[in-house]
């Protein structure tokens, strides 16, 4: 007896054994997506460990730490940057003053204020500022009717004096007065202005000073300039001031010296 053409091929029945083994393999393995989708449990997840407060603030402590440490440092590094500044700045001024000296037959700029700040206007203008004095030897530009013709020189500006009193200008240098009866870069002040004296004037030029930062510690006696708005109240570089002196080299010496 033929089969018809649509019947299947006989396939012998599995034995009862293998089904038995093929049901217990479904049954304790089923498919991790079968299962999610059937149950709606998700599959079992990693978990991840979170951080405890008692991390948290050791942290914080540790962060706190170094940042207690750091800024000292910063700090220090950034007065040591200003320093350098400042020192080079003093040695431009040096060299401008020297210059002038030699081409006015040995005479000092002047009449001069004691106080001296960081403007300068033009060239032979009498405002009794240093840096107006040498601002030709600082190869320095006329400032402008739009600047009020004043212009801050680079040579004469403090970074650190700016920082510690927060103006524009103000008295930054004290220049020497002594002998007060003729004063190195003379004395405007007065019924009768003093004039500038000769470099050879100063008797011992490697050790005098012409040219001091100015705060109110400054003096040993009593100044005009002490308790003004315009004068630092202390050191602006800590626990050094520049000097230059008339001989023409510049020293840091430590601030807690009075003149």
């Amino acid at each position: 007896m033929s089969l018809p053409n649509n019947a299947l091929p006989y396939q012998p029945m599995l034995h009862r054994r293998q089904l038995c083994a093929a049901f217990r393999h479904c049954h304790t393995n089923p498919p991790r997506d079968s299962l999610a989708a059937v149950s709606g449990i998700r599959p079992h997840l990693k978990r991840r460990h979170a951080f405890t407060v008692v991390e948290l603030l050791i942290v914080a402590g540790l962060v706190a730490l170094l940042l207690a440490l750091s800024v000292p440092l910063f700090s220090s590094m950034r007065q040591r940057t200003d320093a350098a500044a400042c020192n080079a700045n003093f040695r431009s001024v040096s060299r401008a003053l020297q210059h002038y000296v030699a081409d006015h037959d040995g005479r000092l700029p002047g009449p001069l204020y004691q106080g001296q700040g960081q403007l300068y206007r033009v060239a032979g203008t009498v405002d009794y500022q240093l840096a107006t004095a040498v601002s030709d030897y600082l190869s320095l530009s006329p400032p402008t009717k739009g600047e009020k013709y004043e212009r801050i020189a680079d040579a004469f500006a403090c970074p650190a004096w700016r920082k510690a009193t927060g103006l524009a200008n103000g008295h930054i240098y004290a220049l020497q007065i002594v002998p007060s009866q003729s004063p190195p870069f003379g004395n405007p002040n007065g019924a009768t202005p003093l004039k500038p004296q000769k470099i050879t004037a100063v008797l011992s030029p490697a050790t005098t000073w012409a040219m001091v930062e100015m705060d109110w510690r400054l003096f040993s006696g009593a100044s005009s300039y002490n308790g003004k708005e315009t004068v630092a109240p202390r050191p602006v570089h800590g626990s050094i001031r520049h000097l230059l002196f008339f001989d023409g080299h510049v020293e840091a010496q430590p601030s807690g010296l009075k003149y």
